[in-house]
């Protein structure tokens, strides 16, 4: 019997390691939304790229963790991209795994770096605030980014209020969303989303919404994501981990789990 109970434990854990491998393995996906909007999505380290074509111009929206510069190059040009032909880096917010190889695209490159005006002396330190851990997966995850840092820099545009994306003759906006961080920004496409880390997909069934990892003021999460879904417009999220969600599941989350905590 002890033997059996053994045998189906190691059997599970098995399965489960290997689910979680596949869960955050490196990969490149291509989506066709429609005439004027290809999406690449890029995951490397469990932090996505994404490269979006639109009004002919590549945008990219975060850039991954520092020391990733090669993989995501070669994730490049796995997908047909070359990193001189990015026009725009747009940084959804300051933290080491979405700002990490700015500096590198910025200085090798020439890409033109977008960023919250509220990040800024984060970014010019390449230092991240102190993170909340919202649960024990966190708490490990932050001791193990304890003392890490990133190339600093300066970006070229700073946002600090809402910005049409047409001044850079791209149909889309960049809207301020402090919270996460205080130079948060949300890009939009149409009836596209891009959250950075408003929210998160689970780490296995990943288009189901969870709670972020890192959020220092759950009750102002919860009411940034509640305006989020009453903007119907925007059907599809995309987070800066795991993803995509769709705005009916985050509905349907934000009413059982995101009520203001007590």
């Amino acid at each position: 019997m002890l033997r059996t109970v053994v045998l189906a434990l190691t059997f599970a854990a098995t399965a489960l390691g290997a689910t979680l491998l596949v869960a955050t393995r490196d990969q490149v996906t291509a989506e066709h939304i429609r005439d004027n909007l290809d999406i690449t999505t890029i995951t490397v380290n469990n932090a996505k790229i994404y490269l979006v074509q639109r009004s002919g111009k590549l945008i990219m929206i975060d850039s991954g963790n520092p020391g990733d510069e090669g993989k995501i190059v070669d994730a490049m040009h796995e997908a047909g991209i070359t990193p001189e032909t990015i026009d725009y880096l747009i940084l959804t917010h300051g933290h080491l795994d979405h700002v990490g190889t700015a500096a590198y695209f910025q200085t090798e490159f020439g890409t033109t770096v977008i960023a919250g005006k509220g990040d800024e002396t984060m970014l010019s330190m390449g230092e991240q605030q102190p993170l909340c851990a919202t649960s024990w997966l966190a708490k490990v995850i932050d001791v193990a980014l304890e003392g890490k840092s990133y190339p600093f820099f300066t970006a070229d545009i700073l946002i600090d209020s809402p910005y049409d994306m047409q001044q850079l003759g791209i149909s889309g906006a960049i809207t301020p969303a402090p919270g996460h961080t205080l130079g948060t920004l949300l890009v939009t496409f149409d009836d596209i989303i891009f959250v950075g880390d408003l929210i998160r997909g689970e780490l296995i069934r990943q288009s189901t919404p969870a709670r972020h990892f890192f959020m220092c003021n759950l009750a102002d999460n919860n009411a940034d994501i509640e305006r989020l879904v009453d903007m119907e417009q925007y059907r599809r999220w995309y987070t800066g981990h795991f993803g995509s969600l769709l705005r009916d599941d985050v509905a349907k989350w934000q009413k059982e789990n995101a009520s203001p905590p007590h």
